[in-house]
């Protein structure tokens, strides 16, 4: 399944992704009568982490088998916020290598689909800074972009085993993660050495549930391809030792991410994935540290 976090009336709620729409999950059930227990929520958090996904395999599986219910598919600029659970821990494993002891990255400054990503006020001159300390070498400041996948925990997590932890993912979806830095012509991508050079990532543009995963994700970005293996046993052992350091919870996301490349101000920044969908951002100028931003999706 593709399952969005469509924000609809006073709280995010779940849509279903198929062919080129999305179709609210609710609708579908009120019209096909899908039996659900009385009084069941439907909140994204609640159907997704505190339910399991309840039900939504039966609605999916009516969206699949051709039935068409044109009344309840969303406009195409419906808002979308990153489908995890609400005020995420964000942990971040580089896609190359064998560590498997995460770093801590901000959740508070995420995205979706469509969402933008904020330049801090010290930017500038942070950056020419680093400059001149080099020996005035040519470099332009701008961001480093890290495409990747974000494995999302579907149950809290303390003291798993590495199977334990792996079998506790839910679903993934595409990342981008933002970093302050500048190009250096020898060095390449060099992260700014500030407190707020983490910019932010977005997450979307909505959760795909884990069977329908192969054991490698070819990310495509307009400057080529990476190619991300889905390593259940490295996953599984990062959660866990997070586990043992504290607990964990359902909906908190663990993100596998190519290093950052450099991109310039002002660019969008887009990645895309068979069956993944694509997840598109734009790099703003203007000063602030980016919020839980809505994020649009559009039709096709």
């Amino acid at each position: 399944m593709r399952i969005a976090r469509v924000f609809e009336g006073s709280s995010p709620t779940v849509a279903l992704a198929h062919g080129s729409g999305l179709y609210r999950a609710s609708a579908i059930e009120a019209i096909l009568g899908t039996p659900l227990p009385d009084g069941t929520s439907q909140a994204f958090e609640d159907r997704v982490f505190a339910l399991g996904l309840l039900g939504l395999d039966l609605t999916h599986a009516e969206l699949a088998g051709g039935t068409h219910l044109e009344d309840t598919r969303l406009p195409p600029n419906v808002a979308l916020l990153p489908p995890v659970g609400k005020d995420p821990a964000v942990l971040e494993l580089p896609a190359f290598g064998s560590d498997t002891r995460p770093r801590r990255v901000s959740g508070r400054a995420l995205c979706g689909h469509e969402g933008s990503v904020a330049l801090p006020f010290a930017a500038p001159q942070d950056t020419r800074a680093r400059s001149r300390d080099r020996g005035g070498q040519s470099a332009a400041p701008g961001m480093g972009v890290g495409v990747g996948l974000a494995f999302v925990l579907g149950e809290d997590l303390r003291r798993a085993t590495p199977a334990g932890a792996w079998n506790a993912v839910i679903g993934a979806s595409l990342s981008l993660t933002f970093s302050l830095g500048e190009l250096d012509e020898r060095a390449g991508f060099v992260p700014a050495q500030i407190h707020s050079r983490e910019l932010g990532t977005a997450l979307g543009p909505w959760l795909v549930t884990r069977d329908e995963w192969g054991s490698q994700v070819t990310l495509s970005t307009p400057d080529g391809d990476h190619v991300v293996n889905v390593d259940g046993a490295r996953i599984g052992n990062a959660l866990s030792w997070v586990s043992w350091l504290g607990d964990v919870r359902a909906g908190d996301v663990l993100i596998v991410a190519t290093p950052p490349a450099w991109r310039q101000l002002e660019q969008r920044v887009s990645v895309e994935a068979p069956g993944f969908g694509q997840l598109a951002v734009t790099l703003g100028g203007a000063p602030g540290i980016p919020g839980d931003g809505l994020a649009r999706i559009d039709d096709g």
